[in-house]
């Protein structure tokens, strides 16, 4: 079977065994984390799955960690939503939801609100989120 580093036209990217070890990013303090798997693809494709739980605060976790501390998210997101909601609230005050079973598109300039425990996948070529884990790195040394 192909893997995702495996160069081919076919990749499974998660699987029940690629859940069962640690996240490979883990944000927000307990009871109010993000847990994040990722797998890369050789061309730079790139597939989430997070779990969010309820109360996950997007301004205290993520926003430190971005270059620049931006008050909106800067990363372009195209997903699914594979149980709970997600809000979405954006600068002009406007909000809406994606709600289970939605697949999603979201442009930069929004934040996320977590009211639920939710778990979603995302299917992303922006880069903007690996700043993170390169931060996140740097700062546990």
């Amino acid at each position: 079977m192909a893997t995702a580093s495996t160069p081919s036209s076919f990749a499974v990217f998660h699987n029940k065994d690629t859940l069962n070890g640690a996240p490979d990013k883990l944000l927000g303090p307990e009871g109010k984390q993000g847990k994040i798997y990722v797998k890369k693809s050789g061309d730079g494709r790139i597939v989430q799955k997070m779990f969010l739980q309820k109360g996950f605060d997007w301004i205290s976790t993520v926003k430190p960690l971005l270059p620049g501390c931006p008050d909106w998210c800067p990363a372009t997101h195209f997903g699914y939503l594979e149980s709970g909601t997600m809000g979405l609230e954006f600068p002009d005050g406007t909000t809406q939801t994606v709600r289970a079973g939605e697949t999603y598109y979201v442009a930069p300039g929004h934040r996320p609100i977590i009211s639920e425990d939710t778990v979603m996948f995302e299917f992303s070529q922006d880069p903007t989120y690996e700043k993170i884990a390169e931060k996140a790195a740097s700062q546990a040394q």
